[in-house]
């Protein structure tokens, strides 16, 4: 019955064909293939319908010949390779490789159509799950620092049933670079920031992808569920089918998972999502895209936000929700993992023990999926915990939900930072301007899981002359509260700092900055405290900082930052001095905030009053 309705439909094809003036086709098909989503689908370096470099390096994507790639000759090629091609209906048909140009075509020239004769397209089928109605969602997943490209978060595609609880069955569809077994971090880096790697679409099962992120790597995700009407799923399921294996040039600052997502969309909506002059586009800044999109009137682009935690903030959550006394019975287990579980639960109701037995074996699962080196020790403690389990009344004890940390991803503040102020070093006023292609900076300084990450971060003053006083190559942070240690471990808070001072004045062997600090922190409602120890080499000059650093957040928008340290030279020299710093902060948006700030140390003096725009 397929066959015959995709023998109808060719039929139709043919007749509406010849029913058009040649001169009309033609020129109907000149038209679509210079039209901008046409380009769009066929991954072209330019997108003014002339002709360009194809993206995509394998050659055996597109069906035209020639070093540049001709919008209309491939269209032309496209259409007789549908409806003049001898295969029979079939993995081999054209239609099959290529459905997105075919539910493209189709409807772009008004000809006869039926989806179904997809169906006889069996790869593709059961790939796309094509006879369901499949969820699209975008996923954020956090930054980890373990991965230099992954130090920006990662982003796939989740294509899945309706049902919530078959979710990590879903597809997952994941672009990165093909990287050679045995390459070194800085040949990776290098690569990465020079086009040194080829990357394309793949397709991977969800819940292998889950055990990575959210067990193994302990990061946390943010899914964003699209609301696309049946036609734009289809457009959109059918177009990452065309894509896969399919490479292009990789690039960690630009061609990279999100700007790849972000092309599929701009085809399957026609619409612009990628500013292609920037030459960085972070994950996040899709997500934040995406949120512009659903605050235009009738264009509700997002159908669901849902956080989803990893495995550590979960069994965090459940830590902080136990008694002092429920607490103090896990870690006595863990201390001695051998001793008797009944007669040490005997004196507390079953419905305690259950919440007990829950957490360890939270625990437990914890440490087997983050660290599978410990392997067989770990499993035959988890079991002997589940079948002491058993024993009591069945349900789940433990329903302790992790609270998001901060906003959702898409609404955080826009990562590339523009400072405009007017400062003083001592009794010299100057005109102050910084910008910084790359920042994420916490919002909500009492998040007990603060993380910064800055590079390239540049910063001029203007008085008698021009000077750039500061050049921040990277700086990283992690502040974890101690409050929150999962037992057995105790959470480092710490710092790294690369870059130059004063690099007019002082040149670059006296004004090379490096800066690292180790230490721990504690949360205490809308604050943080933390004490670190730095080593801060400065030029030639090497000393050691301890500092006392709090931060204060008001839901109104107003922040404080303050440090207290004091600063010992190390070497011939010596010497010591004071530090003291207060950085105030009041945004009057994501996009928009006033900064202040004041410095001293020693006897030197230097403040500043600016304004901040954050953009994409």
């Amino acid at each position: 019955m397929r066959r015959l309705v995709f023998t109808l439909v060719c039929i139709g094809w043919c007749v509406a064909a010849q029913a058009l003036p040649t001169a009309q086709a033609e020129d109907s098909l000149e038209q679509l293939g210079r039209s901008t989503q046409w380009v769009r689908q066929l991954y072209l370096e330019t997108n003014d319908g002339r002709p360009s470099r194809p993206r995509i390096t394998d050659r055996g994507f597109y069906l035209s010949d020639g070093p540049l790639i001709d919008p209309v000759a491939e269209l032309r090629a496209t259409y007789r390779a549908f409806f003049e091609s001898s295969a029979s209906m079939g993995d081999a048909h054209p239609i099959c490789e290529y459905p997105s140009r075919y539910l493209f075509l189709t409807s772009a020239l008004n000809r006869p159509r039926d989806v179904d004769v997809l169906a006889d397209c069996p790869a593709f089928r059961n790939w796309s799950q094509w006879e369901g109605d499949p969820r699209v969602v975008v996923v954020m997943v956090d930054g980890y620092y373990g991965n230099p490209a992954s130090s920006f978060g990662h982003l796939i595609v989740r294509l899945g049933s309706q049902d919530t609880n078959k979710r990590l069955l879903d597809t997952s569809i994941n672009y990165g670079a093909r990287i050679p077994e045995g390459e070194g971090p800085l040949t990776y880096i290098a690569k990465g920031l020079t086009g040194g790697y080829q990357a394309s679409f793949t397709r991977e099962d969800f819940y292998r992808q889950d055990l990575v992120y959210t067990r193994t790597e302990h990061r946390d995700m943010w899914n964003y569920e699209l609301n696309l009407n049946p036609e734009q799923k289809r457009q959109f399921v059918a177009h990452l089918w065309e894509l896969l294996g399919h490479p292009t040039t990789y690039y960690f600052v630009k061609n990279n998972c999100a700007f790849a997502v972000a092309e599929t969309l701009e085809f399957v909506l026609d619409r612009d999502i990628v500013d292609q002059d920037t030459g960085w586009y972070p994950p996040v800044a899709l997500f934040q895209t995406l949120e512009d999109l659903h605050r235009q009137p009738d264009n509700e682009i997002i159908a669901s936000r849902e956080f989803v935690p990893s495995q550590k903030r979960k069994l965090d959550a459940i830590i902080a929700s136990l008694s002092d006394d429920e607490a103090d019975r896990v870690q006595s287990f863990i201390d001695d993992p051998d001793q008797d579980l009944e007669r040490r639960l005997a004196d507390r109701s079953p419905e305690e023990a259950a919440v007990i037995l829950e957490a360890l074996i939270e625990y437990y699962d914890y440490l087997i999926e983050g660290y599978p080196e410990r392997g067989t020790q770990l499993y035959d403690q988890r079991r002997r915990l589940l079948v002491a389990r058993l024993g009591y009344p069945p349900g789940r004890a433990l329903t302790v939900e992790p609270v998001p940390p901060g906003t959702p991803t898409g609404q955080t503040a826009k990562t590339r930072r523009l400072e405009i102020a007017a400062g003083s070093q001592g009794e010299q006023g100057a005109a102050l301007l910084g910008f910084t292609p790359f920042q994420t900076a916490p919002t909500d300084l009492g998040n007990p899981d603060l993380s910064e990450l800055t590079l390239l971060g540049t910063r001029v003053s203007v008085a008698d002359r021009v000077s750039l006083d500061d050049l921040t190559l990277i700086r990283v942070s992690q502040r974890s509260d101690v409050r929150q240690a999962i037992p057995g471990q105790w959470p480092i808070s710490w710092t790294l700092d690369v870059g130059a001072d004063c690099l007019t004045h002082c040149g670059v062997s006296e004004g090379v900055r490096l800066r690292a600090g180790i230490g721990h922190s504690l949360s205490l409602d809308s604050s943080l405290v933390s004490v670190l120890v730095y080593g801060h080499q400065a030029g030639r000059r090497f000393s050691l900082d301890a500092v006392l650093e709090a931060g204060w957040a008001e839901r109104s928008g107003w922040s404080l930052v303050t440090e207290v340290g004091y600063r010992q030279a190390i070497g011939p020299v010596g010497g010591s001095t004071g530090l003291a710093s207060l950085v105030g902060r009041y945004s009057v948006s994501t996009s928009n905030s006033m900064v202040t700030s004041i410095h001293f140390e020693d006897s030197q003096f230097e403040g500043r009053i600016g304004w901040v725009w954050h953009l994409r």
